[in-house]
Parts: structure tokens; sequence; C-alpha cells
């Protein structure tokens, strides 16, 4: 005689709802920034009008277990701390860990 704790058999509705939910936060992260599963550390282009720039001004957030986040990751705050008055280009960068561990986000600002 076999005894099953659980019923072990998928049926079409939840197969479906587990694949429309894996989509969904898939295309979410997708739509943000890109994703790596392990480690992200991108540098994003965000606007820009010239290569050519004499400072540079980085402005800081971080959150922690996706449940805690702060700092003031603000284009007029980079643009404060790099002394800079007239903006060129501001960049973003990520640097994410699993699992929402640990996000570092920083605004960087170039011009003079």
């Amino acid at each position: 005689m076999t005894f099953f704790i659980f019923d072990t058999r998928v049926s079409n509705e939840n197969s479906l709802s587990l694949s429309l939910s894996l989509s969904f936060v898939l295309l979410i992260g997708a739509c943000t920034s890109p994703a790596g599963l392990l480690f992200n550390g991108s540098e994003l282009p965000v606007s820009g009008k010239s290569a050519k720039y004499s400072k540079e001004g980085h402005a800081t957030c971080m959150s922690f277990l996706w449940l805690i986040a702060g700092g003031n990751c603000s284009v007029k705050k980079a643009a404060e701390k790099g002394s800079i008055t007239d903006i060129k280009m501001v960049d973003r960068k990520v640097i994410t860990f699993p699992l929402g561990i640990m996000g570092i986000y920083t605004t960087i600002v170039r011009g003079d």
C-alpha cells in the first residue's frame, strides 16, 4: 500500500498561472534594467548632449532585502556633489545582488 503526502499532479490551470506569474516577473525585471540572476553590474545612459565634460558628480541610494531603501540619488544631488552647473550627460549605475540582499543605485552627472 502506498501513501501520498502531496498530490504531485499539476493541472493545466496551475501550470498556466505559474507560467503567467513567471512571465510577469521576468518582464518587470527586463523593463527596469538589464537583469542578472546572480549579479547585476550595469551602467545605463539616461541622457546627454555632449561627450566633453570637465567634472563628474555621483549620488547614491541603497536598498536592503527589498524592505529598506534610502539615500538621495537625484540628478540635483549628483550635480551638487560634483560642483556642476551645466549638465551635459546623466548616467545610471546599478549593482544588485541575488534575492534583493542589497542594491546600489548611483546617478552619475557629467558637465562643467
